[in-house]
């Protein structure tokens, strides 16, 4: 019997809660004979469904930032090619980095709890990334104009720091999220479908 929670073996009277998402399986067919519950073919299609949902969300994260990001920070914030290039990388990155570690921490955080939270990573993460578009630019007043408005020069050269710093940050956190969902979700995958 495995728990999918903790990855381990689980005897009788322990485990996780038989109403959970992540039930006790009997995965090799091991133990039906001592009354532990079968997962039934239509619960193991749910269970991959809602993986694949989930790592596709994910996936739609990565994705969608290149299609606009790059217009973004070079109209708004006058970042440079390599510097959007740089943003977007580091979701690679954090992912490169984190995908052992996250491996290795499965057995004592559980694969759901690695899952919820890689998920709120990645929410946290998206949401001030859109808070970031907010930043003002800086610039200085260098007038008025006919009608009494402060006419504003925008500065060169320091102007998208915070929004490149920020961005940069924002992006590795959604990597290192992105690793705790992807991870977990592979080894759940591996567990349910062993052949």
């Amino acid at each position: 019997m495995t728990d999918y929670n903790t990855g381990r073996a689980q005897n009788e009277g322990g485990g996780a809660e038989a109403g959970s998402f992540f039930k006790k399986v009997n995965t090799m067919g091991q133990g039906a004979n001592k009354g532990q519950p079968q997962v039934s073919k239509s619960e193991k299609n749910k269970t991959l469904l809602a993986l694949l949902l989930a790592l596709g969300i994910l996936q739609t994260l990565y994705m969608n930032l290149a299609a606009f990001f790059p217009i973004v920070a070079e109209k708004e914030y006058e970042l440079t090619p390599l510097q959007t290039a740089l943003v977007l990388t580091m979701f690679q990155v954090a992912y490169l980095l984190c995908a052992p570690i996250v491996g290795q921490t499965l057995q004592k955080v559980g694969r759901k709890n690695m899952i919820l939270m890689g998920y709120m990573l990645c929410t946290g993460a998206t949401v001030a990334f859109g808070i970031c578009y907010h930043i003002p630019k800086e610039q200085k007043e260098i007038g008025k104009d006919k009608d009494n408005k402060p006419i504003y020069e925008q500065l060169q050269g320091g102007q998208g720091t915070l929004f490149f710093a920020l961005s940069v940050a924002i992006r590795f956190i959604q990597g290192i999220g992105d690793s705790m969902v992807s991870t977990a979700s592979y080894s759940v995958v591996s567990i349910e479908f062993p052949h």
